[in-house]
């Protein structure tokens, strides 16, 4: 019986979307457009300051007002700043920054004008944030079509640092509005919480023991690929081994030894990752590797 293994799991399981222990959002943007991916602050930092990106008013033309939010980040020890942003609009430029004197983002308000029934739908015009602390208000330079809705609540616990966003794509002839939505989500830097993901797994094998860096996190990985067999026995992935930042050292997967070993390539990440563990079929069942990972916070 031919078995084929897994081998997008290992890839599909380096796109993951980050589970987080809280998320802000208001329920007043309008419904259209689908949410992008989920983007988080690097390792360690939380967001400071935002822009936005505004299509001024266009005349007699399609006008779609706010067509992105870009979070900007803050690493405190190591003082290093870096910028996120999820789905992006077509239309308009980046604003200027507005950053917080003091502290950090806490909480946001949108501006977003209602559906307008037969004329020019712009969505979400401006958004709004507090500064932790101070309370101080950063507005965004957005457009001024429709109405603030309420604040959203603050983190429960720790500080915002990640953003999804809902971004109708363009509807060519059609009335276009960019972004719907946002979503922000908490990270609690104080937090040991240790949790794992996994996407789709096959039905057979046992997961191994886990295989963790002794400091720092995961940063790079290799595959052990068999080719095609022809008419043979395909087995696909049958390893993987991953690096550990700072020291480089080498984590091996407890796999099947069919096949050769692939260029090695970096982890395309901001998250912190810790470990992982394998799923690794029986010679009898000829599969390769179903790998779980093992990761910390934002």
């Amino acid at each position: 019986m031919l078995r084929l293994s897994l081998s997008t799991t290992c890839l599909l399981l380096l796109s993951w979307v980050h589970v987080v222990p809280g998320q802000l959002s208001v329920s007043y943007g309008m419904p259209w457009g689908n949410w992008g991916s989920t983007e988080m602050c690097p390792v360690g930092s939380y967001a400071v300051g935002f822009s936005i990106k505004v299509e001024t008013f266009q005349g007699s033309g399609d006008d779609t007002a706010v067509n992105g939010i870009r979070l900007y980040c803050f690493d405190p020890s190591s003082k290093r700043r870096t910028t996120v942003e999820s789905a992006v609009g077509s239309w308009g430029d980046w604003t200027a920054v507005k950053s917080c004197a003091s502290g950090y983002l806490d909480s946001f308000m949108l501006r977003v004008e209602s559906f307008q029934i037969g004329d020019d739908d712009t969505s979400v015009n401006n958004i709004k944030f507090t500064c932790s602390g101070t309370g101080a208000q950063l507005v965004g330079d957005g457009m001024p079509w429709g109405e603030w809705g309420h604040w959203s609540r603050k983190c429960p616990k720790g500080v915002i640092c990640g953003l999804r966003t809902r971004v109708e794509a363009s509807q060519g002839s059609g009335d276009d509005t960019a972004v719907n939505g946002i979503r922000l989500y908490c990270f609690d830097p104080s937090s040991k919480r240790r949790t794992t993901v996994q996407s789709a797994v096959g039905s057979w094998g046992d997961w191994t023991a886990v295989k963790s860096c002794a400091s720092g996190y995961l940063d790079s990985f290799m595959l052990r690929v068999e080719s095609s067999q022809g008419e043979g026995d395909d087995t696909s992935v049958n390893n993987i081994k991953f690096t550990c930042s700072g020291t480089g050292a080498q984590l091996v997967g407890d796999g099947m030894p069919w096949g050769g070993w692939r260029l090695r390539r970096a982890l395309e990440t901001t998250r912190l990752l810790t470990g992982y563990a394998c799923t690794v079929l029986t010679p009898a069942a000829n599969g390769g590797p179903r790998c779980n990972l093992l990761w910390g916070g934002c």
